[in-house]
């Protein structure tokens, strides 16, 4: 009997169990948001430098769209509204203006898209982004078609929407 009414009571409780574990989830979660933040640190950077000198050399009233695109080089495209409100498409490569574009005067991506599902039944995964090659705009489709080991890029031109050029690159490239 002696040794029962000796006996202490249990160090972890179900209260601290479930505060330590709370706590556990919270430092691991800062812990996630600070590695996420040290990787994507320098591309934001790089991408805020962008916009400074491009807001002091270009009288931009608002910026919707401002991505870095690498192709055949590195280029920034910017989507943007003027002075005079006109909303236009402008590519960048080392603060120099190559060519911009009024958005009235594009073909949408949705008729780019309409285009290729007509042409193209099997195609899926369609991803289209504003992209800049051979001299001009485009619209950049990636895709794939049904059972196939290769992944389709497809370029077409932004105003007037006809095929520049396509690349079909394998999936998978180790031997």
């Amino acid at each position: 009997m002696r040794a029962i009414d000796k006996k202490r009571s249990a160090w972890m409780t179900p209260r601290k169990w479930i505060t330590f574990s709370i706590l556990f989830l919270i430092l691991i979660t800062v812990l996630l948001v600070m590695f996420y933040r040290s990787i994507q640190m320098d591309r934001w950077n790089e991408k805020a430098a962008v916009r400074i000198s491009l807001q002091e050399q270009y009288d931009l009233s608002t910026e919707s769209y401002l991505e870095k695109y690498i192709w055949e080089e590195q280029y920034w495209i910017l989507l943007a509204k003027t002075w005079n409100g006109q909303e236009q498409y402008a590519v960048w490569q080392d603060n120099n203006i190559l060519t911009s574009v009024n958005t009235d005067a594009i073909v949408s991506s949705e008729v780019i898209l309409q285009r290729l599902q007509s042409s193209n039944p099997a195609a899926q995964n369609i991803t289209i982004e504003e992209a800049y090659l051979s001299g001009q705009l485009a619209w950049e489709v990636h895709y794939s078609e049904n059972a196939s080991d290769y992944t389709i890029y497809a370029f077409y031109a932004m105003s007037d929407g006809k095929l520049i050029n396509e690349y079909t690159i394998p999936k998978e490239t180790r031997s």
